[in-house]
């Protein structure tokens, strides 16, 4: 069995967590190898790493970020070492291996997951609830189903054949070098088409913890997720865990509220004897909490469908932004200092705007941007 991480110095601490706790639930494989794409990982937290690694009679191998991403370019502030994964095809000599991101606990034998037969599919992952904008600015149709890039099952036989890396260098230069969501952007919009769809159970999220498959497919308007009787299984016995931190905060944090925090932090508090850290949850994150909790749902949606309004206003590339909104369009009023209001054909705000604008009183121009056009 073969696990990539890639980590700088910042999460060393938090990989190891990760790594500690899948050795402990797979001391009966025969078999792991580690590799950790190290991106300016200090000796001292390598040292540490290799001991605990070594504890465990296990193989591993240090492999240096610089070197695997020397062809990466991009036009964004996000870590190198996300991308990493991406380029590993000429740096590990196997014919497959499982990537787990740093913020993750193994709680489960993996060899089920490392035993999957992925045919000619180029790599396996949970499927990731999400606006349905971002599969549209990868080129994904609206009932393809978009994979979290925490945890993967790689065929690096199928990406060798397929020179990947090169199609990921041509991808990310179509768009500019800053692809949306950076590295798991670039594998949906890659490997669309070769994607092998893992059990949740292999990736719990916040959202399938928080909310329901119906809630999830109400939300996003997807046509394909997981069954409720799936996610339960997932909340009930997960494989591995994953602390993004949409709504819960992250473990190493003092105020994190995830229901399955104590797995995390008896190895980082308890193990490694680190003090969890003083970080609130961002305003927009609590306020979008406080009225899941005390609204009903449907409101909670529509919240959500204003702030997806504001991000794809606000995406860099006006190129994009057109692609997204496309040529059917509805007619959008910013007051400053609020939300988004989105108007109704022929309700009262879109009459309202015109007749603004036929008086000429008001134009795009003189309120910059408070008033425009979106679907």
């Amino acid at each position: 069995m073969n696990i990539v991480y890639s980590t700088d110095n910042n999460y060393a601490n938090i990989c190891l967590c990760s790594i500690i706790s899948l050795l402990e639930a797979n001391k009966n494989v025969e078999n792991i190898k580690i590799y950790i794409i190290d991106n300016k990982i200090s000796v001292e937290q390598k040292q540490n790493i290799i001991r605990y690694i070594k504890q465990y009679n296990r193989d591993y191998c240090f492999i240096d970020c610089k070197e695997v991403t020397r062809r990466l370019k991009k036009n964004n502030n996000f870590p190198v070492s996300a991308y990493a994964r991406l380029f590993i095809q000429d740096f590990i000599e196997d014919e497959k291996v499982i990537y787990l991101d740093c913020d993750t606990i193994v709680k489960d034998d993996l060899t089920y997951l490392w035993n999957i037969d992925m045919k000619e599919n180029w790599i396996a992952g949970v499927q990731d609830p999400l606006p349905q904008y971002l599969k549209t600015v990868v080129e994904m149709d609206k009932d393809d189903r978009y994979i979290n890039s925490g945890v993967l099952l790689i065929n690096l036989k199928e990406w060798r054949k397929i020179n990947f890396q090169d199609l990921v260098i041509e991808y990310m230069k179509k768009n500019n070098n800053n692809v949306i969501h950076h590295d798991q952007g670039i594998i949906n919009g890659v490997c669309k088409g070769k994607i092998l769809y893992l059990e949740p159970k292999f990736n719990l999220m916040p959202e399938m913890i928080m909310m329901s498959s119906k809630q999830l497919i109400r939300l996003y308007g997807m046509k394909c997720f997981y069954s409720q009787k799936e996610l339960d299984e997932a909340n009930e016995r997960p494989s591995i865990i994953h602390y993004i931190c949409k709504f819960y905060n992250r473990p190493w944090f003092k105020e994190c509220t995830h229901p399955y925090k104590e797995y995390f932090q008896r190895y980082y508090v308890n193990e490694l004897h680190m003090e969890l850290k003083e970080k609130k949850l961002e305003k927009k994150v609590r306020m979008r909490l406080f009225i899941f909790n005390h609204f009903p749902f449907e409101i909670y949606c529509i919240n959500e469908k204003i702030l997806n309004l504001k991000r794809i206003y606000n995406l860099r590339n006006i190129n994009i932004r057109k692609w997204i909104l496309g040529e059917k369009m509805k007619i959008l009023f910013i007051t400053p200092g609020t939300y988004p209001v989105p108007a109704v054909k022929g309700g009262a705000v879109e009459n309202l705007i015109e007749m603004l604008i036929s008086s000429k009183e008001v134009t795009r121009e003189k309120w910059n941007n408070s008033i425009y056009r979106i679907w």
